[in-house]
C-alpha cells in the first residue's frame, strides 16, 4: 500500500478540475490505473481502503455501539496483534 502516492495524486486531483471530472466517471481499479501514469503508486485497495476509513468516521459513536452489539462474535484486530499469554496466577 501507497500511502504517500495516494496523497499526493489526490492533492494533485484537488487543484485540476479536469482530472477531478475525469476521476468522478471512474470505478476504483480504473482510478488506480489513472493515477500510475501519471507518476503516482496508487492501488485499487489504497482507494477502497481510504474510502472506508472516510465512512468509518461519518459514524457518531451511539451508531458504533448499536453495531457492536448487532456484530457476529469476531475476534478484532487488537485481540490478535500481540500474543496475550495466561501467566498461570
Amino acid at each position: 500500500m501507497s500511502q504517500q502516492g495516494l496523497a499526493a495524486f489526490l492533492s494533485r486531483v484537488n487543484q485540476e478540475p479536469d482530472l477531478q471530472r475525469q476521476l468522478g466517471r471512474l470505478n476504483a481499479p480504473e482510478a488506480a490505473q489513472m493515477a500510475v501514469p501519471l507518476g503516482y503508486d496508487v492501488r485499487c485497495g489504497d482507494l477502497l481502503r481510504y474510502e472506508s476509513r472516510a465512512f468509518a468516521w461519518q459514524l457518531s459513536d451511539a451508531e458504533y455501539d448499536l453495531l457492536a452489539r448487532l456484530q457476529r462474535q469476531r475476534r478484532h484486530w487488537w485481540q490478535t496483534c500481540w500474543a496475550i499469554q495466561d501467566s498461570g496466577s
